[in-house]
């Protein structure tokens, strides 16, 4: 039965009809072919892209984690951190004891006529990520005569001391007959480390 069948098959001898359908299926099936290896040229493509964008992540991961000073850097950020928090019962007893530090420093800088500017009492960070840490943002302003020298030791005495302070701003005002320069200061007073 079979060799019948490849008996008519050879014997068969396509009419033009026949010819140009045989044509068209041909050309379908190869136009559906170059569709195909197109599209999955293009696929394997962005694959090849986004394989490489993942491995440069993972390498720069990588190269992050194995970086031997990693370590030092993240200590020495907390250590700093750990420098602008004040540690006391309550936000009140740190801002006073900041009104104090500040008030020595610029006593330390030689400044003329230093004063403690009464401003917020404590401003709480009650929507901030620095709150649900247990952290309260302390402030301090301190008013003196101003003079250039003055400034430039009191940002030393600032640079210089134990105590990592956030400056908020400066301001020069004048009175009468001498100008008078606010400097307003920022430390962290750590609600948790006191509860436990």
């Amino acid at each position: 039965m079979i060799a019948s069948h490849l008996t008519a098959l050879l014997d068969w001898r396509p009419d033009d009809r026949e010819k140009r359908l045989l044509q068209l299926l041909l050309g379908t099936f190869l136009a559906a072919w170059l569709y195909i290896s197109a599209d999955t040229r293009q696929n394997a493509a962005a694959y090849d892209v986004a394989a490489k964008e993942r491995l440069a992540e993972a390498r720069s991961q990588l190269d992050l984690l194995s970086n031997n000073q990693l370590p030092a850097e993240i200590a020495a950020q907390k250590k700093l951190l750990a420098q602008s928090v004040l540690i006391d019962a309550t936000p009140a007893i740190s801002k006073i004891r900041l009104r104090g530090e500040i008030l020595n420093l610029a006593s330390r800088a030689g400044l003329a006529g230093p004063v403690i500017i009464d401003n917020d009492t404590i401003d709480s960070l009650a929507e901030d990520k620095s709150a649900k840490q247990g952290f309260t943002v302390l402030t301090a302003t301190v008013e003196f005569d101003f003079d250039w020298p003055g400034l430039l030791r009191l940002l030393e005495q600032v640079e210089y001391d134990g105590r990592s302070y956030f400056i908020d701003g400066f301001e020069v005002r004048q009175e009468a007959d001498k100008r008078r320069m606010r400097v307003t200061f920022r430390a962290l007073h750590n609600k948790q480390a006191t509860e436990t």
